[in-house]
């Protein structure tokens, strides 16, 4: 379960830079970035990979406590009484309204489509935050400093990434 969980918060990582990275460069102009194409099928999949990765924090606790409760009531218990489970649900409505929102349009051709999707992906990175163990000992320093820092390392990793990977020129 442990690989599990650390697999999970990789590829977490990961869909979080992937789509930061590629909305923040979409914001800048053509003349001081490489030409881009990242695959509206990868954006859709980290968009889904978010909402799949974060629930496993909520899944190791209703593990852990299931045996007592049932698997129903735990889960129940879990997503609607302990922040995480508050969390995920935030989590997993934001995914699906920018999983609606990026399905049907294509990121260059607006940059205003980049601005909502920023703006929604800000939102999972303070859900995130939220749900934090930093937030759990010190309330709102720790949040923000999670999110600060989560945003800042998915940031640079989702521009590297970006630039590495989906660059069709130098």
């Amino acid at each position: 379960m442990i690989i599990l969980s650390v697999l999970c918060e990789a590829l977490l990582y990961v869909c979080f830079s992937i789509l930061i990275g590629c909305f923040f460069l979409n914001l800048l102009p053509d003349s001081i970035k490489p030409e881009i194409a990242v695959p509206k099928w990868i954006v859709l999949a980290t968009v889904s990979g978010v909402a799949l990765f974060s629930f496993m924090p909520v899944l190791k606790i209703v593990l852990y406590l299931y045996q007592d409760l049932g698997l129903g009531l735990t889960l129940r218990s879990v997503l609607l009484n302990f922040e995480v489970g508050k969390a995920w649900i935030t989590t997993g409505v934001l995914s699906i309204i920018l999983l609606i929102f990026l399905s049907p349009i294509k990121l260059e051709q607006n940059r205003l489509f980049s601005v909502v999707g920023m703006i929604l992906m800000l939102s999972l990175v303070g859900a995130l935050g939220w749900s934090s163990h930093a937030r759990s000992l010190s309330r709102w320093p720790g949040f923000f400093t999670y999110s600060s820092h989560f945003l800042a390392i998915t940031l640079w990793i989702g521009i590297l990434f970006n630039v590495s990977w989906f660059s069709k020129n130098h």
